[in-house]
């Protein structure tokens, strides 16, 4: 069953309520509450960004990375198995429900999202878009990272960060020197 706001119905998200089995379908799971192995539960997600893994030598095809983020802003990478891809039509910035998925170990170099598990696709994954959606998605999810951060992540195999730039305020300080912002500062 597809649920879609447009139809009047309403399904609240809530994190499952059986700490016995946190995988039991008919709920909406956050992705906080993902774990290893397989599940029935309803995942409900912003489609970020998405491409295609490929071995670097052979260019054979792996499959399709994806980043997502539920209601809550949690990022959590999702995949595609290479044998998969073309199955699902997605578009980056559409809101999705996903059923029946199976939680792969996250990566230990270069992860893309910080959590323990990847949302992989399976045979019967079910994925339905959702036109209105009944909450609000984030539409991306943003870390600040000093310098520091920066340097001391070199060469660590870890997470890879983006260089955004210097970024100031208006009235011309720095983030760190004006940690509190006045609304009159603002306008």
């Amino acid at each position: 069953m597809n649920l879609v706001a447009s139809s009047g119905a309403v399904n609240s998200s809530v994190s499952s309520d059986n700490p016995i089995n946190p995988n039991a379908g008919g709920q909406v799971l956050f992705f906080r509450d993902v774990s290893l192995g397989l599940s029935e539960s309803k995942l409900r997600f912003r489609l970020i960004h998405s491409w295609e893994a490929r071995n670097p030598y052979t260019k054979v095809l792996i499959g399709q990375e994806m980043l997502l983020i539920d209601e809550e802003g949690t990022a959590i990478q999702g995949f595609i198995p290479a044998g998969r891809v073309g199955t699902f039509k997605l578009i980056a910035g559409s809101v999705y429900e996903l059923t029946n998925f199976f939680g792969s170990r996250n990566k230990e170099q270069y992860p893309v999202a910080d959590h323990i598990a990847i949302v992989t696709f399976t045979w019967n994954t079910d994925l339905s878009v959702l036109e209105n959606p009944p909450v609000l998605i984030p539409e991306d999810r943003f870390r600040f990272h000093s310098l520091n951060d920066f340097r001391a992540n070199c060469d660590s195999k870890g997470g890879l960060y983006d260089y955004v730039g210097h970024m100031r305020l208006l009235n011309g300080q720095t983030l760190t020197d004006h940690t509190v912002l006045d609304e009159v500062d603002i306008t």
